[in-house]
C-alpha cells in the first residue's frame, strides 16, 4: 500500500510495478481517496481500478515494467488531494 499527494491536478492512466517472480501472474490494483492508513484493514472504501492478467514479472529487484495499456481506469486526483493504492497478486 502507498499514498500519493498531488501537487497539481493529475490523471493516472497506468502504473509501473515490479514483481519478485518471473512467472505469469494476475495483478489487481485497488484505490481509494485519502490515505490508506485509516482503512488498511477495512475493504469497503477500496475499489478495483483494474486487473492485469498474465503479467510476466522480471524477477526480484529487477527493473520495473509498465502494465499493459488500459489496465486501469483513469484516476483523477485533484491538487492537494491524497490517493491510496494497493497492488495485489
Amino acid at each position: 500500500m502507498f499514498d500519493i499527494k498531488a501537487k497539481s491536478d493529475l490523471t493516472i492512466y497506468n502504473l509501473n510495478i515490479s514483481l519478485y517472480t518471473k512467472a505469469l501472474t494476475n495483478v489487481t490494483i485497488w484505490t481509494k481517496a485519502d490515505s490508506f492508513w485509516r482503512d488498511k484493514n477495512y475493504a469497503a472504501p477500496w475499489s478495483i481500478a483494474g486487473i492485469a492478467y498474465n503479467v510476466k514479472g522480471s524477477g526480484k529487484f529487477a527493473d520495473t515494467f509498465i502494465l499493459p495499456r488500459y489496465t486501469i481506469d483513469p484516476i483523477v486526483v485533484s491538487a492537494g488531494a491524497t490517493q491510496a493504492f494497493y497492488i495485489s497478486k
